[in-house]
């Protein structure tokens, strides 16, 4: 804390990144300013941001005096979630997957995988993923950008957060069930979105919805749950040596 810089009208403080220029990370309900090592005065910019003559706030004033409060951000990753819900339900009514195929694989799911895809979430939850926003967004604009660029910032690290996780939720799945359907695919879909849907890191819900579908399964699939799928199959390929 050393090197925060303060002024006597406002406080610069926080950190730089001299390769990716300045980040921007939330401070209450607005964007705070990071700067390493590198005082700026009150009024000064960087990247199209400028440092305010009131920091109580902790806000930052876009040069067209447009606030980025938080808020936007988690609405932002809430309607593109809805969106993805919204292809993966049209998906599974077009490919006829039926319920009793999507309970049977999510009972199926080993609840490592489960586990694993919190912890996916608990991280794309973190305010770390604000950092990823303002370095998309500086990336983008040039330290110009408004609120258009703001929004493709978001939509873009969203949908590429969704990506990896159903590539790696899908391959697991499908590699824990030894077969593919579309009822397969359709549930990590649902984890995938689940993953970039905003505020879930503080519940266990995939947790939940797989405890349900084994009580409701009565404890069919719960031998396969229960085990680590890439050991598993290591396992079976040594046996046939």
């Amino acid at each position: 804390m050393d090197h925060y810089r303060k002024h006597t009208s406002c406080q610069c403080g926080f950190s730089r990144s001299l390769r990716s220029g300045c980040l921007i990370s939330p401070h209450a309900e607005h964007w705070n300013f990071r700067v390493d090592s590198l005082a700026l005065d009150c009024g000064d910019t960087c990247h199209g941001w400028k440092v305010p003559h009131n920091p109580a706030g902790g806000e930052l004033m876009a040069l067209d005096g447009l606030k980025k409060p938080r808020h936007l951000l988690i609405l932002f990753r809430g309607i593109l979630a809805g969106l993805m819900f919204a292809g993966l339900l049209w998906y599974g009514s077009s490919h006829e997957a039926t319920v009793s195929e999507l309970t049977k694989v999510i009972a199926s799911t080993s609840v490592f995988i489960i586990v694993a895809a919190e912890i996916l979430d608990k991280i794309a939850g973190r305010e770390d993923y604000a950092k990823v926003y303002g370095w998309a967004y500086g990336k983008l604009s040039g330290g110009k950008g408004g609120t258009l660029t703001a929004i493709f910032s978001v939509l873009l690290i969203s949908a590429v957060i969704f990506a990896v996780s159903l590539y790696f939720i899908a391959g697991s799945i499908t590699f824990s069930l030894n077969s593919y359907s579309p009822a397969t695919l359709l549930w990590a879909g649902l984890v995938a979105t689940y993953i970039t849907l905003p505020e879930t890191g503080d519940n266990e819900l995939l947790l939940w919805i797989w405890l349900g579908a084994t009580i409701a399964t009565k404890g069919q699939y719960l031998s396969s749950a229960l085990t680590i799928p890439a050991l598993t199959r290591l396992a079976g390929i040594l046996l046939k040596l």
